[in-house]
């Protein structure tokens, strides 16, 4: 009787990388695949485009079958047969041969060892039921259609491929958990937004260094690495090929079918290896350069096996495609002359100190990626490790701290941490979790809760109360019928619900008539939005420290009006930088939302917020408050629509935008704020682009009489040399008083240090033309705004809860800046109440 087919199972796993030769071979090297990619996933959600490691449309998998014998297994009778992935997305943690794996029509595969033949699509796989058998694979990536179609020829070559260990079965089981691990060592340039990458190279020429001696030593290692070829499944090692070969191969696509030209571990001497052996070269991938190399010393030496560290020094030649218009050298439009940089030229995140000091060690299984290119007109390199293969730590290799608690990298740990911290320990106590994040990876878990795609499984489990030891146990849903499990029925544990895909946590319950508050072990059952519709309280997540997304595409926080944010994110004025956002919202659809004290930079577009809306139990729709954006918008660039009464309190664009700060409201309140931003169109509204249908007044209008006072529309700047003919409200002409301070104004105007104030004796309504209106401005618009802020924080004017801006802006310029105010740490203090605009003679 023949099995069923199989399912395989591929599980992250770590391993650490053996150095030592006499274990070399046994050693099993590199980082586990993430095999648990879904279309929801940020770096995932292109069919062929997963630079994350996960598998790809159109992979190819090759896997061996063995029986156990009368002494162990038979390798005499071993067969195999080829795979390619045929599903859109590998999504969960197990894919199903002939379902998701298809035989490739075709390939070679094989029944017993020197026999092959061609396969066709119905030769899958099969076992004997009650036989003892054991399977292993490989694997080899089609990142961006690198192996079939178009992409045959060596300049689309992506030699990156994975392997696993034996895996031994027996009974009628269908189950197979191999885990696939990277073999190669990946070195990978991302660009930049608005930049186009042109090649890349190792620098190896004297002329390219300081000295002789480092270029020599930068040749000393390269000489040593080898492109892969493919594996050598029986010794469980990457294989290389001769440079005679890859110059005479046309078509990459079944390279590793290939016999002729293939080289195997240790059967070349050192000086071979140098002169024979192809070489490791950057290849351009969906628009960025890798190159994966073997890590570790492929000769017959003593040396065999010793992996590699590129020096400190080493350098890399790269071009460009023309981004700044004008010195491309020619008509492919590639910058006529390239860039060089030094692995000592990238610094640490933070710190500013080199982050590979001691070298660049090659090891199997990882990935370093650098977003490089140009960024506000100057060159940089930003490091991008914990963006690579497996996610791994971004100090580069450095140790971990011993005393560091290793849960705390967990997934959704600081989620379910602050949960349980927050429960109510004394009957005084409120339940109100605080959540904190630290990385862009718990950012990007953040925004999966809120959407509603953080875990895989969110129904299908029913928790019980066992009689017999009065313990509460998860069952299957099917098992339980009206609280009673179904006689034979077993369990499920937590840790085999968690590796389905299911998320726990401690769900709290407020107390009510029947029942006082009570917590207990739940699963995530659904979108969480930061807000708790029982008790009326909104969680605030505070951002602890600057975070740096690397121009990767992320998904917006509540991406669809079904699933909103509502919560409370403190921003505690730390920096967002190089976001991007598909769509460009970072915050999609919002209710009852606040976002504050924030500063953002990206070349991308970007808009804080696409929409809020007012909840049942209160009428307020959003707080923005203390943000400063510098990136282009192709809308509204604070929000796009504010509905219910809300506030957009101390922000700053700086940019070039379609529309105005916020696109259309209801009930809105503008303080302090400036827009400075070109491409508006003339004629439109740069603050407000509109009241939306049914707002219960023009809110925003000027106020009437002779003396006005302080109201919902006081103290907003927006720039008329770069968006000449705008107004501060869509469609309105504008008639604010001088001490309203609504200011359409020159950039010279916007950027000035001193106030311009006229003498006492000199009423403003009596300056005779526009010109000499426009010219004396009152308070420097930094100063002005600051009191705006000063005044709302004393305020306290909230719906829900204080959202008060812990920053200022500064302009330490003499005069007229070159720059506009910058916001800057720290709440504006009480020197501001003697910057009233109320009476000042402007």
């Amino acid at each position: 009787m023949k099995g069923k087919h199989i399912i395989i199972s591929v599980l992250t796993l770590i391993v650490a990388a053996a150095c030592a030769k006499e274990t070399f071979l046994t050693e099993w090297l590199g980082r586990g695949v993430r095999f648990s990619a879904t279309q929801s996933d940020p770096f995932a959600t292109r069919a062929t485009y997963r630079h994350d490691g996960s598998f790809n449309e159109g992979d190819i998998m090759t896997i061996y079958r063995q029986y156990m014998g009368g002494s162990g297994f038979d390798a005499d009778r071993e067969a195999y047969r080829v795979y390619t992935l045929n599903t859109k997305y590998a999504a969960g943690t197990s894919l199903v041969l002939d379902s998701d794996w298809k035989p490739l029509p075709g390939a070679l595969g094989s029944n017993l060892p020197g026999n092959t033949f061609t396969q066709s699509s119905a030769d899958s796989l099969t076992w004997e039921n009650g036989r003892t058998v054991r399977f292993r694979s490989f694997a080899r990536s089609n990142l961006a259609g690198a192996i079939g179609g178009s992409a045959r020829s060596k300049g689309s070559y992506y030699p990156d491929y994975s392997i696993s260990e034996w895996v031994t079965v027996s009974g009628p089981t269908i189950d197979v958990p191999m885990r696939l691990k990277h073999q190669g060592c990946r070195v990978g340039f991302i660009p930049k937004a608005g930049n186009e990458f042109g090649s890349a190279v190792i620098c190896l020429e004297d002329g390219d260094y300081d000295a002789p001696e480092e270029a020599e030593a930068v040749r000393a290692v390269y000489e040593r690495m080898c492109m892969p070829s493919g594996v050598d499944i029986h010794h469980s090692l990457l294989r290389t090929l001769t440079k005679a070969k890859y110059e005479a191969m046309t078509d990459f696509s079944r390279i590793h079918e290939e016999t002729e030209g293939m080289v195997s571990f240790g059967t070349l001497s050192p000086e071979e290896i140098a002169s024979d052996v192809q070489r490791p070269v950057f290849c351009s991938n969906d628009g960025r350069l890798y190159m994966v190399t073997i890590p570790y010393d492929m000769s017959s030496a003593e040396t065999g096996g010793e992996l590699l560290t590129l020096p400190p020094f080493t350098r890399f030649r790269i071009w460009l495609y023309d981004v700044n218009s004008g010195d491309n050298g020619g008509s492919d439009a590639v910058e006529s002359a390239f860039h060089i940089f030094s692995l000592s030229d990238i610094l640490a995140p933070g710190s500013g100190e080199a982050l590979y000091p001691d070298g660049l060690p090659l090891i199997p299984g990882y990935s370093y990626l650098f977003s490089v290119g140009y960024h506000y007109d100057h060159f940089t390199i930003t490091p991008a490790d914990h963006f690579s293969w497996d996610e791994q730590d971004a100090e580069g290799g450095k140790p971990d701290d011993e005393s560091h608690d290793p849960s705390a990298n967990e997934p959704y740990r600081w989620w379910q941490q602050a949960i349980h911290d927050a429960i109510p320990k004394t009957i005084s106590e409120i339940y109100k979790p605080e959540f904190h994040i630290g990385t862009p990876e718990q950012f990007l878990e953040m925004m999966h809760l809120v959407n509603g795609t953080a875990a895989r499984k969110m129904s299908g489990l029913t928790q019980v109360l066992d009689r017999s030891d009065n313990l509460y146990r998860w069952y299957r849903s099917e098992d339980v019928e009206n609280g009673q499990v179904r006689a034979g029925a077993d369990s499920v544990s937590r840790a085999q619900a968690e590796e389905e895909g299911y998320i726990f946590y401690d769900h709290y319950h407020p107390a009510n008539a029947d029942q006082a508050a009570y917590a207990r072990i739940d699963y995530l059952r659904g979108p969480f939005s930061f807000y708790d519709d029982d008790l009326d309280r909104h969680f605030t997540i505070v951002l602890d420290r600057d975070q740096d997304f690397c121009d990767w595409e992320i998904t917006s926080v509540g991406a669809q009006e079904s699933t909103p944010f509502r919560g409370v994110f403190e921003g505690n004025m730390h920096w967002l930088r190089n976001v991007h956002v598909d769509g460009g919202s970072l915050f999609g659809d919002c209710v009852q939302a606040a976002v504050r004290n924030l500063r953002i930079v990206s070349n991308h577009d970007f808009q804080l917020m696409r929409s809020a809306r007012a909840g049942n139990k209160t009428g307020y729709g959003a707080y923005i408050v203390g943000v400063s954006i510098q990136a282009p918008s192709a809308g509204n660039p604070v929000a796009g629509s504010l509905q219910g009464n809300s506030y957009v309190v101390g922000c700053l664009y700086e940019g070039r935008a379609a529309g105005a700060m916020v696109g259309q409201a209801d009930d809105l309140h503008m303080i302090g704020n400036m827009m400075a931003a070109g491409g508006i169109p003339s004629g439109s509204g740069a603050l407000l682009g509109a009241y939306l249908p049914g707002a219960a007044s023009a809110f925003l209008a000027p106020q009437t009489g002779s003396k006005p006072v302080w109201g919902r529309f006081m103290v907003n700047y927006y720039d008329i040399t770069l968006s000449p003919g705008t107004t501060a409200v869509g469609g309105v002409a504008d008639a604010y008083g001088p001490l309203e301070y609504i200011r359409g104004a020159h950039s010279y105007v916007l950027k000035a240090k001193n106030d311009n104030l006229l003498s006492d004796d000199v009423p403003f309504d009596k300056l005779g033309t526009p010109e000499m209106k426009e010219g004396f401005y009152g308070l420097a618009p930094w100063k002005a705004m600051n009191y705006a802020i000063w005044r709302y924080n004393q305020d306290g004017a909230v719906v829900s809860e204080p959202h008060n801006c812990l920053g200022h802006y500064e302009n330490d310029a003499e005069g007229y800046a070159h720059t506009y105010p910058r916001l800057t740490e720290g709440a504006p203090g009480a020197a501001c109440e003697g910057w009233n605009v109320l009476e000042q003679n402007n």
